[in-house]
């Protein structure tokens, strides 16, 4: 989570981005794509070398005064020790992956995923275990796979460029200038988001200390249920990861009369897909969290909480499209402005639930839906009230 919160900001460039490159992609702008590419890459990595001195300097002092048991902050030391390198690589693929989702060629992407993920669980194993001649370096040798496998995704997607005809168009790699006044549009766009990932992580981070103060035994509970969370969610973030891009092409390409056609038409996906997601799992939810755990107190605890998420996902595979769709239009302040009042609303509901009154764990996850039932609100607002189609990027 230490290493993620700086990935966060990278990630939040990136939207940015692909934002951008949307709209220049939509007006038919080649040249227009390169120059955001490049100074969009500029900033990445000022960025990552910043970072990546924080990282390397400051890391162990922080774990030194945060970590109190000796043996998970010596882990912790090591871990990052190796993982720290990966900034400098993941910053430029993450302006790689925004540059092929802003021209909405994404396909590449599910296959640099997967050979990444290959690469990283076949090193996970030979760097943990020791294992195919390699040294056994424990949790060191996870961090140092997941570097690797990030290496790799970087080389994968600069092959990719280099041999698809479709791409190698764009000639990305010819560099332009620095342009200050894009440089600040890029932050213009781009801090917001930033910031929006930032605080719904934090939000996201403060809420399980809230369940850690509730007892060990409810923090269980809810690490399972987020692990499976997390799953259950992957098909409607990739589909709101595009929506944003596809909004800004279409407004760069003069149809903003069918942004709202686009939006319903992914909701409707996003919605399919996740009902027969749930529909796989919901008459069989003990079998699920068994998956997770032997616990048979565990696994009862888990499967109210799992009823309650399967609600908030229904919820959040509607309004994270619409909400993505907003920072499509260029508008990410308002799109922070929504998630900042929305993790305020979150985390105090949290609070009231589980300190204040008490109440039980599931009672407490209900704050997920009302979460997202806020979140679809404010941004069908968004659509409904704003004149959002004259926004310039």
């Amino acid at each position: 989570m230490y290493y993620f919160t700086y990935i966060l900001f990278g990630a939040g460039l990136g939207t940015g981005t692909q934002i951008v490159i949307g709209r220049r992609n939509g007006e038919n702008d080649i040249h227009g794509i390169r120059d955001v590419f490049s100074n969009s890459l500029y900033i990445s990595l000022g960025l990552s070398l910043v970072l990546f001195f924080v990282l390397f300097n400051y890391s162990v002092f922080f774990f030194n005064h945060i970590i109190s048991s000796s043996d998970i902050r010596e882990s912790a030391c090591v871990f990052i020790k190796y993982r720290q390198w990966g900034i400098l690589f993941a910053y430029t693929s993450i302006i790689l992956r925004s540059f092929f989702i802003g021209i909405l060629r994404t396909r590449v992407l599910l296959y640099s995923t997967l050979f990444m993920s290959a690469v990283n669980v076949f090193l996970d194993y030979a760097l943990i275990f020791g294992k195919f001649g390699f040294p056994a370096l424990g949790v060191g040798g996870a961090a140092l796979a997941s570097v690797i496998a990030e290496i790799s995704d970087l080389l994968f997607l600069t092959v990719w460029i280099f041999s698809s005809k479709r791409v190698a168009i764009y000639k990305i790699f010819h560099f332009k200038k620095a342009d200050f006044k894009l440089f600040v549009q890029l932050i213009k766009i781009s801090g917001p988001v930033m910031l929006q990932y930032t605080f719904s992580f934090g939000g996201w981070f403060i809420f399980f200390l809230i369940i850690e103060k509730m007892g060990q035994a409810e923090l269980a509970v809810s690490n399972i249920a987020r692990s499976i969370y997390m799953v259950i969610m992957i098909p409607v973030w990739g589909l709101s990861n595009s929506t944003g891009s596809m909004v800004s092409n279409l407004i760069g390409n003069g149809r903003t009369y069918d942004v709202l056609r686009l939006i319903r038409k992914i909701i409707a996906i996003s919605v399919s897909a996740t009902i027969i997601i749930i529909l796989c799992y919901i008459f069989i939810p003990y079998d699920l969290v068994s998956l997770y755990t032997p616990n048979e107190d565990l696994i009862k605890a888990t499967v109210p909480v799992l009823y309650v998420i399967t609600v908030a996902i229904i919820f959040f595979s509607f309004s994270h499209i619409i909400f993505s769709a907003i920072s499509g239009t260029g508008n990410t302040l308002y799109a922070l402005a929504i998630e900042t009042a929305t993790i305020v609303l979150y985390i105090g509901g949290a609070y009231v639930m589980g300190i204040i009154l008490n109440k039980e764990l599931p009672v407490v996850w209900l704050v997920e839906v009302l979460y997202f039932i806020i979140i679809g609100m404010l941004s069908a607002l968004y659509f409904w009230k704003f004149n959002w189609k004259n926004i310039k990027v």
